[in-house]
């Protein structure tokens, strides 16, 4: 059984099994960003090469209390920008939802030399908690 190296569609650096061709296209690395109610925007990923971001997902562990919208969304920018400037990716990520809810977003973004992706928080997170995992491969 081997391993080889492909190029995925999209331009990002994949594995292909000799048993199981096209069964995984290889997302090398992963981001984990845990947060909590003193949580603030923030950069957690930056991009030292070309990426494409094949997922990110959300994982609740406490849900948010207040009563106005709780939601995290991913954005990129780049050093002169603040996280809330910067370009949305994926959808909004409710923080509210039902605890162990995974939410996928951003899935295809590619990512050049400099440019950072970051979590804007809206709301007040009261006692929301969890992490947030962003998946992405070199192309």
């Amino acid at each position: 059984m081997g391993t080889q190296l492909r190029q995925n569609d999209d331009g990002s650096l994949g594995l292909r099994s000799d048993t199981a061709p096209d069964s995984f296209d290889g997302a090398f690395v992963v981001v984990t960003f845990p947060y909590n109610p003193a949580s603030v925007d923030q950069t957690i990923f930056y991009s030292h090469r070309r990426y494409v971001i094949k997922g990110a997902a959300l994982r609740i562990d406490s849900t948010g209390t207040d009563a106005a919208a709780v939601t995290a969304q991913l954005r990129t920018y780049t050093g002169a920008t603040a996280v809330a400037s910067g370009t949305a990716i994926g959808g909004s990520m409710d923080l509210k939802g039902a605890v162990g809810v995974w939410t996928n977003a951003a899935a295809g973004t590619v990512l050049t030399l400099g440019i950072m992706v970051g979590v804007d928080f809206t709301g007040v997170l009261t006692t929301a908690s969890g992490t947030i995992t962003l998946t992405l491969a070199p192309a």
